[in-house]
């Protein structure tokens, strides 16, 4: 090799090197915000769950109104009650779970309980 050529790829290594870091970068930055996502999903499903189990125990055994028992629930967990309907004696709640920061979005769940599968 001459001197002319191995000029013309000097530095070559280094962009190369910065396109493979960035890149890894973006993918582990895509997979952070997938992990939240599903994360708080799970959180926004359990406490539907936790609410309606909740709201129909309440309603069976009169121990208090189901629907504010699920608010309480669901509010403890740091989420918001988007509804609580009751039918018959089971009770579906659907809870919401924010998420901030950039993603800055909102997750539903809907759960229902009661004695008997629900419909």
């Amino acid at each position: 090799m001459n001197a002319a050529t191995r000029t013309g790829e000097r530095g070559s290594g280094t962009v190369l090197m910065l396109s493979v870091v960035g890149i890894a970068c973006l993918a582990l930055l895509i997979a952070a915000g997938a992990g939240h996502v599903w994360i708080a999903s799970r959180q926004a499903l359990a406490m539907a769950d936790t609410a309606a189990v909740s709201a129909a125990s309440a309603l069976r055994y009169g121990t208090g109104e189901p629907c504010p028992v699920a608010n309480r629930i669901i509010s403890a967990e740091g989420g918001t009650m988007a509804s609580c309907v009751i039918d018959d004696e089971d009770v579906t709640v659907t809870a919401i779970r924010r998420i901030g920061g950039q993603l800055d979005m909102t997750i539903s769940k809907t759960s229902c309980a009661g004695p008997v599968v629900c419909r």
